[in-house]
């Protein structure tokens, strides 16, 4: 049988079975060389497709060994992400070994760099990047955390998290600075309480356009959910970049005080270090930040700047598992412990799931905002992820351990 016609039949994981144990380890041992595994297994991309949906921006990768891989980033980038990548990305790929990872991350990063190099660039490019992670899952038939390191937990506890902004699924967008009450919110924390989440996080949205808010709705909020979770609920304030220095040291100073908070997130505007740094330096619990940083570049600078003392890179925009990787590993060698940013249920939770369970400077808590049913994303999968008690269990499939279900998927894509 010829090797074309042998790759189109069978896995790569099988393709190694056969190979018997001298060619297997020779061919593990350059595993990182393209060259080698082209000669080898002749796998190479075929077809890259961006598939964008109302609350979802995916990415299909294709092989001409039938293995598919799926990828997802953040649905903030549509559609200009899914226009970035079929006019400036994909047609540069086609060809290339999909088990090269760090070479087509270099690649695409760099060719692309005069296009911005962060945030849509980096949002874009991870879709194709955490496709190519579940193509070699699926490919050596284990799941993608068994080949990042391996898994330092088989189930990692959530938080809840939650936000004060009011949103029209009817109309599919926020009712401008409206925000929901006190009340409304400590009822949306009970309901986390009650699924046995130990931890959550108040979002309160508050934004650059309307920095230092008065009147300030964040100590009311905090104060009602306080009392409706009780004293041993973890609670996380996210300020969502809403205040200047000065004041996110009184806030957070206060709510510490007054509520036991155990961070706050991004007190001030995003990639402002020097401010984060006088916040940082003011206060004496945990400062987070790292939503809105797209690379290991601008992570550094966050955490030699900034001093913060958890990152929350998002696997969805900062740059895919590639490099999100480099990130926590750069991160451990300043003793810094992150936990991950998660908006999106499914793909973008599995990844950032196995992710966290896969390096040892995670923190115990890592984000979850439940299935978010009014997304309709998981009519798109044939499968599910396993949510008991507080706890998300890793998934047990080759890659990301979700089967998409493209016909679904294909009758809600836009153009």
């Amino acid at each position: 049988m010829k090797r074309r016609k042998f790759l189109g039949s069978t896995s790569l994981a099988s393709a190694f079975a056969l190979l018997g144990p001298e060619k297997m380890t020779a061919a593990l041992k350059t595993w990182d060389n393209l060259a080698t595994i082209e000669d080898s297994f002749g796998l190479k991309i075929t077809k890259i497709t961006p598939i964008v949906v109302p609350y979802a921006s995916y990415v299909k990768v294709e092989t001409n060994a039938g293995i598919t891989g799926w990828g997802e980033s953040d649905k903030d980038f549509r559609p200009l992400g899914k226009i970035f990548l079929e006019e400036v990305v994909i047609k540069h790929l086609i060809g290339k070994n999909p088990m090269s990872i760090d070479s087509i991350w270099n690649y695409m990063y760099f060719k692309s760099y005069d296009e911005g190099g962060y945030g849509l660039v980096a949002g874009a490019l991870a879709g194709i990047d955490n496709a190519l992670w579940d193509i070699k899952g699926k490919a050596l038939g284990v799941p993608v955390s068994d080949i990042i390191g391996g898994r330092f937990r088989d189930k990692v506890k959530c938080y809840g998290s939650f936000g004060a902004n009011v949103y029209s699924h009817e109309k599919k967008k926020y009712e401008g600075r409206k925000k929901k009450t006190p009340l409304e919110m400590a009822k949306i924390a009970s309901g986390f309480a009650e699924l046995g989440y130990t931890a959550i996080k108040v979002r309160m949205q508050i934004r650059q356009l309307n920095i230092d808010p008065n009147p300030d709705p964040s100590f009311d909020t905090v104060k009602e959910v306080r009392a409706a979770v009780g004293d041993d609920m973890t609670i996380f304030f996210d300020a969502n970049n809403g205040y200047t220095p000065h004041r996110a040291i009184e806030v957070g100073k206060k709510l510490r005080e007054l509520y036991n908070i155990a961070t706050i997130e991004e007190p001030v505007t995003m990639n402002n270090y020097h401010a984060l740094n006088e916040v940082s330096t003011a206060l004496d619990f945990p400062i987070t930040a790292g939503e809105h940083e797209y690379t290991r570049w601008q992570f550094r600078d966050l955490i030699q700047i900034g001093h913060v003392d958890i990152i929350n890179p998002d696997l969805l925009k900062s740059g895919g598992m590639s490099e999100c990787l480099k990130i926590a590993q750069m991160a451990s060698a300043f003793d810094k412990r992150f936990m991950i940013h998660s908006a999106y249920p499914m793909i973008g939770t599995s990844a950032g799931l196995q992710f966290a369970a896969s390096q040892p400077n995670a923190m115990e808590y890592q984000e979850y905002v439940g299935p978010r049913p009014w997304m309709g994303l998981q009519k798109y999968f044939k499968n599910d992820l396993e949510f008991q008690n507080g706890y998300l269990n890793l998934p047990t499939g080759p890659g990301w351990g979700l089967e998409m279900d493209e016909k679904i998927l294909l009758k809600d894509a836009l153009n």
